[in-house]
């Protein structure tokens, strides 16, 4: 559970800190991305009451960050075809491919209430329910739009990496190894004359 896992955290932290007090000098964030939208803020407040109680190593918390969240996966799930064809970023999205289609909205947004069952039965269910409502869900409201090659997170950025400047800075990379590879060697074989 989420305050398992705080608790874990905790104890993870307060043997980091005895460590590695170092580390901790410039204060502490707790920061995570998807599902940590969960996770973090339950940390987070798992270690300000540690630390307002007086228990252990004070961690002296600065702050805390969830990127792309999944906080409320029953409120979401449901945006995300609206998201895609009718919110103000699909509509001025530069890219060709948003907003989606009528019939991928549709698709979409008839797909919510099984999403909604599904979410339900993970909260009461096993492993296995989770995993099949996270398939279902992210497969009929997340996926339409990845599909596209357009980012969910914003309408404005296409998923494809244009592979020509790709190539250019892998060029660039490999024979900046490979000069560092030939530079070492010559310095080691003059080290061993």
């Amino acid at each position: 559970t989420e305050t398992e896992i705080s608790k874990d955290m905790w104890a993870f932290l307060q043997n980091f800190v005895t460590q590695f007090p170092k580390y901790f000098k410039n204060g502490f964030y707790v920061l995570g991305e998807s599902y940590a939208g969960h996770y973090v803020p339950n940390i987070m407040n798992y270690i300000y009451k540690q630390d307002k109680a007086g228990a252990g190593t004070y961690i002296n918390l600065k702050g805390f960050g969830i990127g792309n969240g999944l906080t409320d996966p029953y409120i979401q799930f449901q945006y995300y075809a609206d998201m895609a064809y009718n919110s103000p970023q699909a509509k001025s999205s530069p890219l060709s491919y948003i907003p989606v289609s009528q019939r991928i909205y549709n698709e979409m947004t008839n797909a919510i209430p099984k999403c909604d069952q599904e979410i339900k039965q993970c909260n009461v269910g096993t492993t296995n329910d989770c995993d099949n409502a996270y398939s279902y869900c992210m497969g009929n409201e997340v996926s339409p739009v990845t599909n596209t090659g357009v980012n969910p997170y914003n309408l404005h950025i296409s998923l494809h990496i244009r592979q020509p400047l790709l190539q250019l800075h892998s060029r660039r990379y490999l024979a900046q190894q490979q000069n560092r590879s030939i530079r070492n060697r010559r310095e080691y074989e003059m080290a061993i004359m």
